[in-house]
Parts: structure tokens; sequence; C-alpha cells
């Protein structure tokens, strides 16, 4: 049984048993080379980050709230790819915001990753193509497994405060109710003391004392019980704190399973997206494109050296023309002596339109090649996603028959160029990422 002392006390203790917020975790992070200084409070050295990505592992699960790096670049830091690894190895992409940590006047910029959930690890990495990036801090906020393990306790030393006190205010309820049914009698045992005093008049001087005294009883039982009521209320309403204070926990436990449901559903969306076109047809339109600029740049080189030449005949002409000759055999003279040269400047100018010829048809084989394989890739896309809506199908079927789609489109794109033999080639690939599409991989050659 809880004593009145105790329950007074209650939310005293209950107010100190609150979880506790989120704090740094980096003592909990392991990695190698030289972003082990970023864990570090104070960090002097910057530390590249690669571009095949460095992996930080936790000593154990962790509930991670945000993951914060700071760099001398920070613009350049948000374009960082970090993947946040679950306790069952899946990983997911997180979303950069620049932030402004202010410390009294100093205001420094940094990056913010929101995590939001329990993760054994994550991988940054730098963005292919562009230089590599550094970071001279990280710091990662959360909880770690033993902190989780406390706040569960406080919950249950919480809940077990709360059901002894409803216990003592049963058994405060079950005294109010006896005082009341004592303060009745004695009532009663008052009326009937003041018809003795009217009717026995000859012994009013006797039974006077007796009056003053059970008057006294009297007031100090109303004094008891006015003193239990107003501990009541007092009681009543430290439970009914207490009682809202575990609606809202209940609450924030509901919004948490809610974002955790829309993470998910975002998390499938985005695996959804990344498992029809892959990265690598980006670098075969990228590589079509600089293809497409080099041959333009020799289309222009062919037209300037036909232009220059057009512009030597005609002053060669004109020369002709403004000579002063005055016979026939004069004029054969110059036309002669001109005659190689012309003919030399018509070659080139011959040479120059084939080639010119040859590069436009080159450039326009190239843009209908890309537009082609954009046309394949958008029908593939939009006829998975409308065939398998509404299904119940498992996640691996739908990754081998897209996959199978795909690779069939690409066939058929690619066999006017590679050949008949270019089937058992795109069979035997098939074969090879059905069997790894199972571990959720996928490595098309």
């Amino acid at each position: 049984m809880v004593s009145p002392e105790k329950f007074l006390s209650v939310l005293q203790l209950l107010r100190g048993e609150h979880p506790p917020g989120v704090s740094l975790i980096n003592s909990s992070v392991k990695t190698t080379g030289s972003s082990k200084r970023l864990l570090k409070p104070k960090n002097i050295a910057n530390a590249q980050i690669p571009k095949g990505g460095r992996a930080f592992e936790f000593t154990e699960p962790c509930y991670v709230s945000s993951i914060d790096i700071f760099s001398s670049d920070n613009k350049a830091i948000s374009s960082l790819s970090l993947k946040a690894i679950d306790i069952a190895g899946s990983d997911s992409v997180l979303t950069a915001t620049s932030m402004i940590l202010t410390q009294g006047t100093q205001k420094t910029p940094f990056t913010r990753f929101r995590v939001r959930k329990v993760c054994s690890g994550f991988i940054a990495s730098s963005p292919s193509g562009s230089r590599a990036l550094f970071a001279s801090n990280l710091k990662i906020n959360g909880h770690t497994y033993s902190q989780l393990e406390k706040i569960a306790e406080r919950a249950s030393f919480v809940e077990e405060i709360r059901a002894e006190a409803e216990e003592y205010v049963a058994a405060k309820n079950t005294s109010v109710d006896a005082a009341e049914s004592k303060l009745g009698e004695l009532d009663k045992i008052t009326r009937e003391t003041q018809l003795e005093i009217s009717t026995l008049s000859e012994e009013k001087d006797d039974i006077k004392s007796s009056i003053d005294a059970l008057k006294k009883e009297q007031s100090t039982l109303i004094s008891q019980a006015a003193t239990l009521k107003t501990s009541i209320e007092t009681q009543k309403s430290t439970l009914s704190a207490d009682e809202n204070s575990v609606q809202q926990l209940r609450q924030e436990a509901q919004r948490l399973n809610s974002n955790l449901v829309e993470q998910r559903a975002e998390l499938q969306r985005l695996n959804n997206d990344r498992s029809l076109i892959s990265d690598e047809y980006s670098d075969y339109v990228l590589e079509g494109k600089k293809q497409s600029s080099l041959y333009s740049w020799f289309l222009y080189f062919s037209i300037s050296i036909i232009a220059t030449c057009v512009l030597l005949l005609y002053f060669g002409a004109d020369r002709i023309l403004r000579s002063d000759v005055s016979t026939y055999t004069e004029v054969m003279a110059l036309m002669l002596q001109r005659l190689p040269f012309a003919a030399t400047i018509a070659g080139v100018v011959g040479l120059a339109w084939r080639l010119g010829d040859l590069f436009i048809r080159k450039i326009m084989r190239i843009n209908e090649q890309r537009l082609a394989l954009a046309r394949l890739l958008v029908i593939a896309k939009d006829t998975v996603y409308t065939s398998v809506d509404g299904l119940d199908l498992s996640d691996e079927f739908k990754f081998r028959e897209r996959v199978k789609l795909k690779l069939m489109m690409l066939r058929s794109h690619l066999s006017s160029e590679l050949g008949a033999d270019f089937e058992l080639a795109v069979s035997e690939s098939y074969s090879s990422v059905s069997r790894s599409g199972a571990q959720g991989e996928e490595d098309i050659p």
C-alpha cells in the first residue's frame, strides 16, 4: 500500500522519469581510414569521403534521429550520398537539409540528414562524376540500445506507480465513506442528546460537559473529513495529470507508428523506381551526347575548310578577270598556271564535303538511337506498373518480370546492330539476373 507521503511525491517522481532527449552517440560508431577523425568531438584536419563509399558501423543497434555533417564547403556536402542500413540489412537514401548552428554570435552552417529509425550503420559516398568531398566533423544524434532499455524500464516503473496510486485512491475513498457514515451517526446522537436536554433539565449541568466533549469530537471529525476530502481532490488531480501524460505518450507512439508506415511506403516507391531503370542507361545517353558534340566540332571544321576554299577560288578568279592581258595566249597562260591550284582546292572541297556528310549521318544516327531507347524505357516502365497494379504479387516475382521485360526491349533495340548472336547473350544475362534477383541485386551486363 502506498503511504500518504509517497503518494504526494508521485508527481515529482514522474517528472523525473520522463524519457530523456536524443544525445550524441559517436562513441558507439566505428569506421576505418582517415574517417575516424570525423567522429572526434573536435577535429581540425579534414577527411576525404571517397566516391566508392565509406562505411560507418554501430557497435550495437541504435535509434538514430539525425546525422549532422560539418564542412568548410557546406553547399557541396548537400550533394553527398548517405544511406542508412537498418537491422535487417536494407538500405535507404537519406535527404539532406542545410541548417545553421548558432552559438552566441558565431553561426556555423552544416548539413543534416533525417533518419528517425533503428540502424546498424550507414554509408557515405561522394557523388560520381564530380570531385571528392571533404568533411571536418560528423555528429550522430540518437539513443543507444542501452539507453532505449533504460527508457523502457522508466516507463514500466511509471506504470507500476500509477497502479499503486489507483489502489491508494480506492482505499481513501473507502475511508471517506466510513467517516461520512460515522458523521451521520454522530449527528443522530447529537439530536437525541438535545432532546434529552430539553426533557431532563434537572440533569442539564451534568450532561452539558458531555455535550461539549461530544461537540469537540464532532468538530475534530469534521475537520479530519475536510482534510481527507482535500487530500482526495489533490490525489484525483495528480491522477488526472498522470493519465494525461500516459495519453500523450500513447498519441506520440501512434504518431511515430504513422510516420514509420509513411517512410516504409516512400522506401517501397523508391525501390520500385530503381528496380526498372538502371543507372547505366544514363551513362549510355551521356556518352551519345558527348559523341554528338565531338562529331559536331568535326562538322564545323569541314564547313570552315569548304568556305575557305570557296573564298580562295573566288579571289583567284577575280584576279584573272582583273589582270591586264590583251591576247588569247596570255589568258590561256594565266588559266594554265592556276589550274593545278584550282584542282587541288576542288579536291579538298570534295573531301571536306564527304567528311561533313559522314559526320551529319553519324550525328543523326546517334540521336535516333537515343530517342528510340528513351521510348522503349518509358513504355517498359509504364507497362510494368500498369500490369501489376492491384495484384498481390511478391517483390521477387515483380523484380524478375520487370528485368525480363527490360531485357526484351533492349534486345529488340540492339539486335539490328549486334546481329543474330545477340539472342544467346541476352538469355545468359537474364539467367544470371534472375538468380541474383532473389537477393535484391540488379547487376545487368
